[in-house]
């Protein structure tokens, strides 16, 4: 089983300087390290993504850009379906039985709670 780094991917981590030794231009092996972990997450975080999402991936470098694209685009996913779940609930259709019509209300607001939508 391989452990990462999570901090490489959320940006707690910060990369290690390349050269160990300017005059003779050593490369530092923690940078080593770091990159080839760093690249290694960035391939599992690109190999597990579908097509449509992994075209948004281009041109990112490193795992950190990738997870911060990832988070932007899916923060606002969620708030646009939130938007539409709360609307929903301010404009409910009552060309329904009651029973159907509390359900439908129900369940809106299941889904607002399981996303993490206060509500009050």
């Amino acid at each position: 089983m391989i452990f990462f780094e999570t901090s490489v991917v959320t940006g707690g981590f910060f990369c290690p300087s390349n050269i160990f030794d300017v005059p003779t231009n050593v490369f530092n092996s923690a940078y080593i390290n770091h990159d080839q972990q760093d690249q290694l997450i960035r391939a599992l975080l690109l190999a597990s993504m579908t097509i449509p999402i992994l075209t948004k991936m281009v041109g990112f470098d490193t795992s950190h850009d990738v997870w911060l694209k990832l988070l932007t685009y899916f923060a606002y996913q969620t708030h646009v379906k939130i938007k539409k779940l709360k609307l929903q609930l301010r404009t409910p259709k009552q060309d329904q039985s009651i029973s159907p019509y509390v359900l439908k209300i129900k369940k809106t607001m299941d889904t607002l709670l399981a996303v993490g939508v206060p509500l009050y």
